[in-house]
């Protein structure tokens, strides 16, 4: 059940004495990119939108002639100006977040060890213990594309029960939930 790896060992490095890995995969790519493109677009999409109202708002506000003195009616295109700026870094931000995340599938690692489960990757690693695999659900797709969604509890602005974690680009995502069962569970 193990996929392609990388010729350094990123997960090994980061476990502690004693402790011994039970599963690992690199998934593909492709199945990671797939799964995170969306909303790259989206957030793209729409800061994209921003950028260009915003230019159109403050482009409008401005008036033929520029005035010699200062008068009240500047804050009107000042103000616009800002917010727009205000409003594009933010969404800008988050594009690049969404964007670096999405160029980060080339480097994810997952490993399950006899403690916890480990994500590695560029951005740094993130390591879940058996707390988090109470409730898990494991869901198919096509070659390398099955989800496992853990951690199910309120999330969100109205604190629906929801799963917060899901690890993708699984070969099979049922046999992980069987192994991670009968390794993290007492």
């Amino acid at each position: 059940m193990t996929a392609r790896r990388s010729s350094d060992d990123p997960v090994s490095r980061h476990l502690a004495t004693g402790e011994r890995v039970v599963w690992r995969h690199q998934p593909a790519a492709h199945a990671l990119f797939r799964n995170r493109l969306p909303v790259v677009v989206i957030v793209w999409a729409m800061t994209a939108f921003v950028i260009v109202i915003g230019w159109n708002v403050v482009s409008s506000a401005i008036p033929e002639s520029f005035p010699v003195a200062l008068d009240p009616w500047l804050a009107l295109p000042a103000g616009a100006l800002l917010f727009s700026l205000v409003l594009s870094f933010f969404f800008l931000r988050a594009a690049w977040e969404h964007t670096s995340a999405l160029l980060d599938s080339w480097s994810t690692h997952y490993a399950l060890t006899d403690r916890r489960f480990i994500i590695v990757s560029r951005r740094g690693l993130i390591d879940y213990d058996a707390s988090y695999f109470h409730v898990m659900d494991a869901r198919g797709g096509g070659s390398d594309a099955h989800v496992l969604l853990f951690d199910y509890g309120p999330s969100g602005k109205h604190k629906r029960d929801n799963f917060r974690g899901r690890i993708a680009g699984l070969p099979d995502a049922q046999k992980l939930k069987q192994l991670i069962q009968d390794t993290l569970r007492p």
